[in-house]
């Protein structure tokens, strides 16, 4: 059957309550774009595994291009991708899948110079200086509770606080069905809930 509609719809839903995407949706910067074109690319390589054919390997290739363009945590994107084809039975579309991250990569060449520019400016990509480690606490409160309730500057104790309790409220509904899986099935089902988890966290 088609499973790629029944998890978009419940992708969908969840977003639609998220505190970190309501609040990004009512700022004028490119995260709330980022957050639609990683979902299109995500529903869009679900479409392909589902139905593959050279017009969906094509859009996906360019939604994920476009959602590299629009901000560089976008990366994570396929990296995911790329983990749940391998921890599942389509393992035969990596191949493929590789040769549509190469039309992503060259779609987005034209930006190389100006990325390189970024990287070599001072400062440009740690605005945080010496406050950086309180990202680790920051990143899983927000997206459980949002900003209002806490941020980088709310002090040791109130980030702790909310971040224990965020990952509580993530990590317990979210491993209710490992009970499904047994043997390599669950270690796979772990390895990509764990990224999951940590790969918004430790990437940026």
């Amino acid at each position: 059957g088609d499973w790629s509609s029944d998890v978009c719809s419940s992708d969908l839903a969840l977003l639609a309550i998220s505190p970190l995407c309501i609040e990004l949706s009512n700022e004028a910067r490119c995260y709330a774009l980022l957050h639609l074109l990683g979902i299109a690319s995500t529903w869009m390589l679900l479409v392909w595994i589902d139905r593959p054919s050279l017009r969906n390997w094509i859009i996906y290739a360019i939604l994920t291009f476009l959602a590299c363009l629009t901000h560089y945590f976008a990366f994570a994107v396929p990296c995911a991708h790329v983990a749940a084809l391998l921890a599942s039975s389509r393992r035969k579309l990596i191949l493929p899948w590789i040769g549509a991250m190469a039309l992503a990569a060259l779609l987005w060449s034209f930006w190389m110079p100006v990325f390189l520019d970024q990287l070599r400016t001072p400062g440009n990509l740690s605005r945080m200086g010496g406050q950086w480690k309180l990202q680790f606490y920051a990143t899983p409160l927000v997206f459980a509770l949002g900003r209002t309730f806490a941020w980088r500057d709310s002090g040791m104790i109130l980030l702790s606080a909310g971040s224990i309790a965020a990952m509580l409220l993530w990590w317990i509904p979210a491993s209710l069905p490992l009970s499904r899986y047994s043997g390599r099935g669950w270690v796979r089902a772990l390895a990509l809930l764990a990224s999951w988890f940590l790969i918004p966290i430790f990437g940026p």
